[in-house]
């Protein structure tokens, strides 16, 4: 095994060239089971950085949760209803919704942002010190 490929193992809990198929095929199987879902990327942006996408259009700032807890990413939407709304057709739901990501030891969030309906997420791998390539001076 490689540097490069010890060091991705901690990306998301993943090692891109083996296991993306597997947790990409994990999580579509889960959203078939939940139809309620809201759409979303997983994109590598280093290899170092991994960065989800999530449409989440209707949903606020206040009605969002994001929560990293034991090594899980947890994203829990619950949207406020407006009292008094008397609706003829309501084609547009708004139901609560959990989505949960198992992260790599070493992984950090480093950045969370909402904008135009889209709740971006950012992580960076960290290897821990044992597993940092070392250069070793020739003399």
């Amino acid at each position: 095994m490689t540097t490069r490929d010890t060091f991705m193992d901690y990306l998301i809990g993943v090692d891109y060239f083996n296991n993306v198929c597997k947790l990409s095929e994990s999580l579509s199987e889960a959203a078939r089971k939940d139809k309620s879902q809201p759409y979303y990327n997983i994109i590598k942006v280093s290899d170092t950085e991994t960065r989800v996408e999530m449409a989440v259009a209707g949903f606020s700032r206040e009605d969002l949760t994001v929560t990293l807890s034991k090594n899980t990413l947890i994203v829990e939407a619950k949207r406020k209803e407006k009292d008094g709304n008397q609706y003829i057709h309501r084609g547009i739901s708004f139901r609560p919704w959990t989505r949960r990501w198992r992260l790599g030891n070493n992984v950090e969030i480093t950045n969370v942002t909402l904008d135009n309906g889209i709740l971006t997420i950012d992580f960076m791998a960290k290897p821990p010190e044992g597993m940092k390539p070392i250069n070793i001076e020739i003399k």
